[in-house]
């Protein structure tokens, strides 16, 4: 399996972008690249799912920021 994989799924009032994996500077890329892409051919929203992300290396100040926000109570954030 890849670092991180992401699959689209086309709903009628939005596409979902389903993103399983690390999420860090190697890949990070990718997910902006699928990101703009679902938002320059999607009729409708753009949502994305990141229930099966994992962050890895995320600098202290976004981590606190995770953290204040409740994102980390969903998100795997890893020093």
């Amino acid at each position: 399996m890849k670092e991180l994989e992401i699959t689209r799924e086309q709903l009628p009032s939005a596409t979902v972008l389903h993103a399983v994996g690390a999420v860090d500077s190697n890949t990070a890329p990718e997910l902006q690249q699928a990101l703009l892409r679902a938002t320059e051919t999607s009729t409708g929203g753009v949502e994305l799912d990141l229930a099966k992300v994992k962050l890895i290396n995320v600098p202290l100040p976004i981590k606190n920021v995770l953290n204040l926000t409740g994102f980390a109570t969903f998100i795997d954030v890893s020093p």
